[in-house]
Order: structure tokens, then sequence, then C-alpha cells
């Protein structure tokens, strides 16, 4: 096992998981986080905003990081 940050996105209203990505560090992990975070999403008549966080965690050694 090693270390890795889980970067987890959600859709508000309802809550919606919509995906995540895994860092090698965290810097990477809140860059992507700062940019994502907040952007709104119009599906039809809904608007929805995107809430996401940075999680450490630990991934198997095989596993590809960004």
């Amino acid at each position: 096992m090693k270390a890795a940050f889980i970067l987890m996105c959600f859709l508000t209203d309802p809550l919606q998981y919509s995906g995540d990505l895994k860092f090698s560090n965290v810097n990477n992990c809140t860059y992507f986080k700062k940019r994502l975070h907040g952007q709104v999403m119009q599906l039809g008549e809904q608007v929805r905003k995107y809430e996401c966080m940075c999680k450490a965690t630990l991934v198997n050694k095989g596993e590809r990081l960004f």
C-alpha cells in the first residue's frame, strides 16, 4: 500500500456522487479542487453546483496516480 490523495466531487441538490481522481501529492489534489469546487452545472431547469474535497487515503502499490 502507498499513500495517495483522493479528490471526490459531488453534485448538490440532490447530492449525487460525480467521481474521483487519485493524486500522488496534496498540492495536485488541491489545485484541481480549487478549480472544480463551486462550478455550476445546469441540467435542464435544474441548477446544480460541484462540491469537491481532498482526502488522504491508501491505495495498492500498482495503482496509477496523477
